[in-house]
């Protein structure tokens, strides 16, 4: 049997994510537990909302369910991490899965961030690349560029992870756009 104080730090947890149909007995009667054992409760219970299909709870009874593994076969790991977090990452909201609304959020990640990525590493716009000179600098996408980082860490410390996303999504649709401004001779 291991010492108590093998228990406390194999447990210290400070981030507990519960459903918000358990929200009670995670945020209340669980740390009662914990703490009845001499065991450290968690700092934050953070409540999630629901995954419904078509506005409803899903549900293996109803069969209404999701085949992850049958949506990674389809979209990939990048695909589905990306809806998952693009329309389910409010937390507070629940989100609505769906197969056509995974399609539309797969082809924006294509399109938008695989897009910008095959275009700056092509070798045709490498080949062409010359040495960096000051004039050359985009000032309102190096203006976005420069708070992308903090805003998506606000976002992310305040569990905001779909407004993370749209912030990332904002500064790749401005490098796009001023790309296509600005590339059309290569």
């Amino acid at each position: 049997m291991r010492h108590s104080s093998d228990r406390k730090r194999y447990r210290q947890v400070s981030l507990y994510l519960a459903t918000k149909a358990d929200i009670r007995f995670h945020a209340l009667h669980w740390p009662a537990l914990l703490m009845s054992a001499g065991l450290e409760p968690p700092k934050r219970v953070l409540a999630h909302a629901h995954w419904t299909m078509g506005k409803s709870k899903m549900s293996k009874s109803k069969g209404n369910v999701v085949n992850p593994l049958e949506a990674l076969d389809k979209w990939g790991v990048d695909g589905v991490r990306w809806y998952l977090m693009r329309n389910g990452g409010s937390l507070a909201d629940d989100a609505d899965y769906s197969e056509e609304e995974m399609g539309v959020s797969y082809r924006t990640l294509a399109d938008q961030v695989g897009n910008l990525l095959s275009r700056i590493s092509s070798p045709k716009v490498l080949g062409k690349m010359k040495a960096f000179e000051e004039g050359d600098r985009d000032l309102e996408v190096e203006e976005r560029l420069s708070g992308l980082r903090k805003r998506v860490e606000g976002h992310m410390e305040s569990y905001a992870v779909t407004r993370a996303c749209d912030s990332i999504l904002e500064v790749v649709a401005t490098v796009c756009f001023n790309m296509r401004r600005t590339m059309t001779d290569i």
